[in-house]
Parts: C-alpha cells; structure tokens; sequence
C-alpha cells in the first residue's frame, strides 16, 4: 500500500528553512517599518510647515507653527492676529497635529517650539506686525530604533530642504 504526505523528516527540514528564512527577514522588514514611520512623520512636518507659509502669504498675515512642548508630542498653526506667537480665543486654528509615535524630533533653538512666517513668506520672530528676528534652523526626525534619520533646513526666505542625517545625528544623549 502506497502513503501520500510528508514525512516527519521532511516536515521537520520544511520548519528549519520557514524559520531560517523568517529569522533572516525580520530585521530588514522592522528597519523597512521605522524608515516609513519617519518619512510620514517627516512628510507630516513639511506639509504643516509649508502650508504655514503659504498661508501667511496668501493672507498677508502672520501665522505660527507652534510645538505642544516638543515637536513630536504634536503642533497646532494658526493665524496670528495680534503678532505675539501665541493663540487667542479670537484668532483661527487651521491645523492641530497630535502625537507622532515611534519619532524624536530633535530641534536647534531658532526652531525650539515654534516657526513663524510673515507676509513675505519670511520666517520671522512674533512681536511686530512684518517684523521680528529671522527664523532659520533645522529639525531632525529621528526614528526611536535606528540612527538614520532626516534633516530639515528651514532657511531664511522660509524655504525647506530635506536631507538625510550623519551618522550619529539620532543618537541619544
């Protein structure tokens, strides 16, 4: 009489190579996750960041990207009617982020808690209407597992470009 199947051998080799190849692919396919968590994360920023711009240019009203502490715990954009950076019952939010998960956003101090466009499309300080100091800096998203991360350059006509970081830019301190 003839059996059809596998045998407990075979059964076995069939097992070590699913969990030969599977114990290869784990870590490329995590490290694939984290880069999409950044770019979102990044993609997310920039979007609010230009549209902060534009919608300072198109007003001729000054608007503020402002940070809940830190840039990753969230940011709210509004208009900034009364040029002192911070919201007021009477001036309008246009945009509120939460929390990124699985990101450190690491910021230098012109760009610590808020960017703030005038008019002209110019990143300006809050305090006078079209006035204020000039706002460049960078921000790096960082992801939580990896050291590869991506530069944001805000420079002094209010423009970004976006790079990828230097080893060690992500690491903790």
């Amino acid at each position: 009489m003839k059996y059809y199947g596998f045998t407990f051998i075979e059964l076995l080799i069939t097992i070590s190579v699913v969990a030969l190849l599977t114990a290869l692919a784990l870590p490329n396919f995590s490290y694939q996750i984290q880069k999409a968590h950044t770019e979102t994360a990044t993609q997310t920023l920039v979007n609010a960041i230009e549209t902060a711009r534009s919608k300072a240019v198109f007003t001729n009203q000054r608007t503020v990207l402002r940070a809940k502490e830190k840039w990753h715990q969230g940011w709210i954009l509004f208009i900034d009617l009364n040029n002192n950076g911070t919201k007021e019952d009477n001036e309008r939010l246009l945009q509120e982020q939460m929390e990124l998960k699985n990101i450190d956003i690491q910021d230098n101090f012109p760009v610590a808690n808020e960017i703030s466009f005038i008019g002209t499309g110019e990143g300006r300080s809050p305090g006078k209407k079209d006035r204020g100091a000039i706002i460049m800096g960078t921000i790096t998203i960082c992801p939580a597992t990896t050291d590869k991360g991506i530069k944001l350059v805000l420079n002094r006509a209010g423009r970004l470009r976006s790079e990828k970081t230097a080893e060690g830019d992500c690491s903790k301190t």
